[in-house]
């Protein structure tokens, strides 16, 4: 077999003649038998050349397979990994847009929950400037109630209040049986204190015989500037035993109390005190008519030289006559 694969390779692969003489027809017949013979040989043994190449042309095959499968599979781990980045990603822009929201919700809580609160601090301070207005007011008015209830000057009650005080205090008489006094109280010689010492000395003397009669009277009592230099006392629950007690400490303080002239002398006021007793359970009586009685005693006071107290006790005693009685 080698020597005719030989021999066949070298009549396959060399058309170059072999000798440069003529060959006779015999020697071209055997050769062209041998040919023939020849030929079917080599027929047979290509398919062994075949089978000797095709191991050496797999595994150059399988090589090539190999690379295309590891390329494919390469391209199929790059395809995936690029899925799975384009997914984290998807993720992460998901995860962030999610925080966004959650951020944006805290801050919406945070601006109502600020703005809940400045509307409640404004409401607060709306509800406290409407209460310091309120108070404001109430106090503006108790202020111009009190002003218009209340002397300037001295400060005691005026005939605006003694008016509806005296009537409040009848119901009250009436239920326990009581009486109370009535006092009218006039400074003598009021216009020779201030054609004299001038009006402003005769304010001060208003002022310091105001503060002498709330000192003489108890808390319970009422003094009221009734007008001008004249005074009303009402002493409720009060008999015509105290008109003594009171009248003699006004008077008593007056002599310890002088006015003082600024820049000059000194001198002391009088008084000239009527007095009446209210009682309630009287047919007729009425405080008007308790404060004519001592207006009437107020009179017949300055009649006989002033300076001193006197007590009308017409409704208690109607038989009784009134004198002047000095301390």
């Amino acid at each position: 077999m080698p020597t005719l694969r030989c021999a066949t390779s070298s009549a396959r692969f060399s058309p170059r003649p072999t000798a440069r003489f003529p060959i006779p027809g015999a020697a071209c017949c055997l050769l062209l038998v041998l040919l023939s013979a020849a030929v079917p040989v080599a027929a047979q043994a290509s398919p062994v050349a075949a089978l000797e190449q095709t191991p050496r042309a797999r595994p150059e095959a399988q090589r090539t397979e190999s690379l295309d499968l590891l390329g494919k599979d390469r391209q199929i781990a790059a395809l995936r990994a690029q899925n799975q980045l384009i997914a984290v990603e998807e993720l992460r822009q998901q995860l962030i847009q999610e925080q966004r929201n959650q951020q944006f919700q805290l801050d919406a809580m945070t601006r109502r929950s600020q703005l809940q609160s400045a509307l409640s601090a404004l409401l607060l301070i709306c509800l406290l400037l409407t209460v310091a207005l309120a108070w404001s007011l109430w106090r503006v008015n108790v202020a111009r109630r009190s002003q218009a209830l209340e002397d300037p000057l001295t400060g005691l009650k005026n005939r605006r209040f003694l008016i509806p005080f005296m009537e409040h205090e009848t119901g009250r008489l009436r239920r326990s049986a009581l009486s109370a006094l009535v006092l009218i109280a006039d400074i003598d010689h009021f216009k020779t204190v201030n054609d004299r010492w001038g009006h402003g000395v005769g304010d001060e003397a208003l002022l310091q015989l105001a503060n002498i009669l709330r000192g003489c009277v108890r808390n319970s009592d009422v003094v009221a500037r009734w007008g001008g230099e004249e005074f009303v006392l009402i002493c409720p629950q009060s008999s015509q035993e105290h008109v003594e007690v009171i009248c003699g400490r006004i008077r008593h303080r007056l002599q310890q109390t002088p006015v003082e002239v600024p820049g000059k002398a000194t001198f002391h006021l009088t008084v000239s005190i009527g007095a009446a007793l209210f009682s309630p359970g009287a047919v007729d009586e009425t405080w008007l008519s308790a404060l004519a009685r001592a207006d009437r005693s107020l009179y017949g006071v300055k009649q006989n030289g002033r300076d001193g107290w006197l007590l009308d006790t017409s409704v208690s005693a109607p038989s009784a006559q009134a004198d002047p009685i000095h301390a």
